[in-house]
């Protein structure tokens, strides 16, 4: 494998297996990480549970994959991730099968700590690992790919969700999904992807073996600044998203209207990925994190002082947006660009760590610094955060020119 993205189009034997993971992603995130969005009322009645405690779900997911990040990614290292991506499946579909079971909090929590341990053997960076794997020089483009799937599984299980729990009951939709992870997603790790990421070890130890365009006595400095760039953007995305709505009354717009620009949040992103794939064999890596870099403080601030009006709205949406969907791209990219594809799984790992326990405690921090000092104050906070992650992107750029 290369560090270097070709730009050509894939080959017809990775486009396989790209879009076959891309199935999975979306079918993975669109069942665990999506459900208390549309199922928030059923698991209030039925278990008790307050809307905080139901989302805190999340957070277990997030930390609880964070904490098996780096012992996975060097497993995957080693074993081929497509290897690993069959239990990944097999745990989504017990915490499932645990959460259709459940009557109470522990029951609950259970439920979303398996979520956890599959999130790290088949979700995210078990993803962008396997694409490492299988698409070598093509990753990035691949990886890409993948994430327009992903980007999409709201959008396509949303509905499905809501339609299922209506029909046959919120519980009877979950084991329907822990069966479509059983029939759908284990086979297709098993029988796909574990061959082509074998494939692409084998292929990769019989190449030289390419450390990245980072010097090998920067990669800790050049990891630790990645790592530093993609928390504080982080800490901004995951904690601003959900009070996105709150923004946008503050621009003038009626309730109805600031739910409809909001939603334009979606598109913006996917034009984002798409912008990834189009210009792969133009744009590096680094400078697209830059354009991210910059467009997500440039948006907060047209917030914090031009915040009146529908176009003024549409704008900031559209910048924050589509920064925020260069930079989750960033996040597997720039690793896999500067630092080279060996070791990559355990290089994730060690950057999920910090970076996802941020993620998954900034929409709480976000809500009491609300409450206490107001939206405008957030938006300060955002405004640093997102600097920050800009100034931590521009050392990584002028540590590659060295």
């Amino acid at each position: 494998m290369t560090t270097a993205d070709t730009g050509a189009s894939l080959q017809p034997a990775i486009l396989r297996p790209v879009i076959a993971l891309g199935i999975t992603q979306m079918i993975a995130w669109g069942t665990t990480y999506y459900l208390p969005a549309v199922l928030v009322d059923e698991f209030r009645r039925d278990l008790g549970l307050n809307a905080t405690t139901i989302f805190s779900g999340v957070a277990i997911t997030l930390i609880a994959s964070a904490l098996l990040a780096w012992p996975m990614g060097r497993l995957m290292d080693r074993m081929g991730a497509g290897r690993l991506m069959p239990i990944g499946s097999i745990a989504l579909a017990a915490g499932l099968i645990v959460l259709g079971l459940s009557n109470g909090f522990w029951s609950y929590a259970a439920a979303w700590a398996l979520f956890g341990l599959g999130m790290s053997l088949c979700m995210s960076n078990a993803a962008f690992v396997a694409m490492a794997q299988i698409a070598g020089a093509q990753a990035r483009r691949g990886i890409v790919i993948v994430m327009l799937f992903g980007g999409m599984s709201a959008t396509v299980f949303w509905p499905i969700t809501l339609w299922l729990a209506g029909e046959f009951g919120w519980r009877t939709t979950c084991f329907l999904f822990a069966g479509l992870h059983l029939a759908v997603c284990a086979p297709i790790h098993a029988l796909i992807l574990a061959g082509a990421t074998s494939a692409g070890q084998r292929q990769d130890t019989r190449a030289e073996q390419p450390t990245g365009s980072i010097a090998p006595e920067q990669r800790t400095k050049a990891a630790w600044l990645i790592t530093a760039a993609v928390a504080c953007n982080g800490f901004v995305s995951w904690g601003l998203d959900l009070h996105l709505i709150a923004i946008l009354r503050e621009f003038g717009l009626s309730a109805a209207l600031a739910v409809a620009v909001a939603a334009w949040k979606g598109p913006a992103t996917l034009m984002a990925r798409g912008f990834e794939i189009v210009a792969a064999n133009r744009v590096t890596p680094m400078g697209s994190a830059l354009v991210a870099g910059g467009l997500i403080p440039f948006g907060l601030a047209l917030a914090l002082l031009f915040a009146a009006g529908l176009p003024a709205a549409v704008l900031f949406i559209t910048l924050y947006s589509f920064g925020t969907g260069l930079m989750t791209v960033a996040r597997a990219t720039l690793p896999l660009t500067l630092l080279g594809p060996h070791g990559y799984g355990a290089i994730m790992g060690r950057m999920t760590l910090p970076t996802q326990i941020i993620y998954a405690l900034s929409p709480m921090f976000y809500g009491l610094f609300l409450e206490r000092f107001g939206l405008a104050a957030a938006l300060w906070l955002g405004l640093a955060a997102s600097l920050a992650s800009l100034a931590a992107l521009l050392a990584l750029a002028r540590l590659a020119r060295a």
